[in-house]
């Protein structure tokens, strides 16, 4: 299988209520911890600095995201990025997260 269509079916295996099919590959899979840990640490950091709308935006994305890595099969491993290895939300994050 050559890479476009390695990425077609990757695209498509992450389609709204879809589930992925087979074993994810290892640079999709890096690629969206990367970037749920990123999105979780720029909620931390700037979680003072925007504003009501801002948060709910970054909290919306963050929960995208997550979804993603569950579809994926990176639950476990998203919920640790997400409430952190003792399995709690940070503290910066907790209510916007449980609000949508």
């Amino acid at each position: 299988m050559n890479t476009q269509n390695a990425s077609a079916e990757n695209s498509k295996a992450l389609a709204p209520g879809t589930q992925f099919v087979g074993t994810p590959d290892t640079k999709l899979v890096a690629h969206f911890l990367r970037r749920l840990q990123h999105l979780v640490e720029l909620r931390r950091e700037s979680g003072r600095t925007l504003n009501k709308e801002g948060l709910r935006l970054l909290d919306k994305v963050i929960y995208s995201t997550y979804m993603d890595c569950q579809r994926l099969g990176l639950g476990e491993a998203a919920s640790i990025i997400l409430h952190g290895p003792a399995g709690k939300l940070e503290a910066s994050a907790q209510k916007g997260l449980l609000s949508n």
